[in-house]
């Protein structure tokens, strides 16, 4: 990730590396983008620390500031720039300390709350999440991304990143300290309806459908069979432990903007959210499949509950 980083804020901006050209286009490829992105602030692709954290949460791109905060003269600048260290090591710092833009620091407060909140009667964490943005440059909302647009991009940079950072979480440790899972598996969140579009997301580029746990809780397993297939996508190149794992992404999407990430038990107002724990509870205990409340079952979901539970 190192070079990766360093390929991003190197330069006087606005400024877009080579290797992520094709994300670009991806976003830019939808007819119109909800808004353009801003390449007058500063790229941040990542927040926290992807060698030691809770668990990964992967979002759509930075948003929440502005000139002041993340432009050309701004103290953002002067940090990352700093000649003291490398910029990957100044931005590592910031990314784990504390940005210059208070609102950006209240989002990263909220997010980690409100998944260690989601996870309460299953694990406890000690960190905090490592939340890795798929497009790093900012705008004031996200445009639909077309996945099958950057799929190099995707499986030769992207998803070799998170899997390798999730390997460092606090999730992945205790997941496979149970000695009853069959393969060794790992768990990342997602935020945002982008990842579970069916024409343009996780869907359309190699990942299975598993189930989901009522409307805003969807889970997704990297099928290697069908990632092999695509063109140009050479698995070989992959570190056999992630070929060898089971790889799951559950996308929360929101009910309305601002709303706490986690599990809505239905659409009917006042909208109540639980716990991961209570999900897993209503799985396993409601087999009646006229109670509102009933899970869809499968031999895909069971797997996945058995690793994801305590």
């Amino acid at each position: 990730m190192n070079s990766q980083v360093n390929l991003i804020f190197k330069s006087i901006l606005p400024f877009e590396p080579n290797y992520i050209k094709p994300l670009l286009a991806a976003y830019r490829s939808t007819n119109p983008p909800i808004t353009d992105l801003n390449f007058n602030l500063f790229a941040e692709p990542y927040y926290g620390n992807f060698n030691k954290c809770s668990f990964v949460l992967l979002t759509h791109n930075p948003g929440n500031s502005d000139r002041f905060h993340k432009g050309i003269g701004s103290a953002f600048e002067k940090q990352i720039q700093s000649p003291l260290n490398s910029i990957e090591d100044n931005y590592f710092t910031m990314a784990t300390t504390g940005f210059p833009n208070p609102a950006t620091n209240r989002w990263i407060k909220g997010k980690n709350l409100e998944l260690q909140n989601h996870f309460d009667g299953i694990q406890k964490f000690n960190g905090h999440a490592f939340i890795r943005d798929l497009i790093p440059y900012h705008s004031s909302r996200f445009g639909e991304i077309n996945m099958t647009i950057c799929i190099n991009y995707l499986y030769n940079y992207f998803f070799n990143q998170v899997i390798n950072s999730s390997y460092n979480s606090e999730l992945h440790n205790r997941i496979n300290a149970k000695k009853e899972l069959e393969n060794t598996a790992t768990i990342i969140y997602a935020r945002g309806s982008a990842w579970k579009s069916t024409k343009f997301g996780l869907e359309s580029i190699g990942w299975k459908r598993v189930g989901n746990f009522y409307s805003y809780y969807t889970i997704f397993k990297a099928d290697f069979n069908e990632i092999q297939k695509i063109s140009d996508i050479d698995l070989t190149k992959y570190p056999k432990n992630i070929l060898n794992s089971d790889i799951y992404i559950v996308v929360l999407t929101q009910v309305q903007d601002g709303a706490k990430l986690g599990i809505y038990r239905d659409n009917k107002s006042p909208r109540t959210i639980i716990t991961l724990a209570q999900a897993i509870s209503n799985y396993e205990t409601i087999n009646d499949v006229s109670d509102r409340f009933y899970i869809k079952h499968n031999t895909e979901m069971d797997k996945f509950i058995k690793t994801i539970k305590r």
